[in-house]
């Protein structure tokens, strides 16, 4: 049976690593530069670069897990606090449920787009948006091309282009 994920063990959980962090990082005191954590973490497993962990650091960072789980245990071992150490498999397990209902709304929120534009019917998710936003939505992440002419190709053009792509 599959656990349900609560909205508020999303938010504790996410709040934790991040404010750990921070804590972590201020603790260190005078001349411990933000490039030492980088590099502590670098040495412990992270993956992503300067400019994201900053972003993560930030009080008002909107991002709830690192994308990767190895990102999220290389800062659980790098801080070594006892909240997150006594929660990591809570705290993956959480991560990777909400990491996987994210995607899946992305899909379907794709999926309605798609159908709106064919049919210019809401579904579900774009029933509480204007037509206005949706029209917004669909002119940055979909717009409308003009096919400037149409070429016959040949079967043999296209697996010279394949051979091509592969070589």
């Amino acid at each position: 049976m599959r656990r349900v994920i609560q909205r508020s063990c999303v938010d504790y959980f996410s709040s934790l690593w991040k404010s750990t962090l921070r804590e972590y990082y201020i603790s260190k005191g005078f001349g411990y530069h933000f490039e030492n954590l980088f590099e502590q973490l670098k040495e412990n497993g992270l993956s992503v670069d300067k400019h994201r962990l900053e972003n993560w650091m930030k009080p008002d960072s909107k991002t709830k897990f690192p994308m990767k789980k190895r990102d999220l245990v290389a800062i659980i071992k790098t801080v070594n606090h006892q909240e997150l150490n006594k929660n990591i498999q809570n705290i993956i397990s959480i991560k990777t449920e909400y990491s996987g209902r994210i995607i899946k709304a992305g899909v379907e929120f794709s999926e309605e787009i798609n159908s709106y534009i064919l049919s210019q019917e809401k579904g579900k998710m774009l029933s509480w948006l204007s037509e206005n936003h949706i029209q917004q939505i669909i002119q940055k992440g979909a717009p409308m091309r003009t096919i400037k002419g149409i070429k016959k190709i040949e079967m043999e053009e296209v697996k010279n282009f394949e051979k091509e792509l592969i070589d």
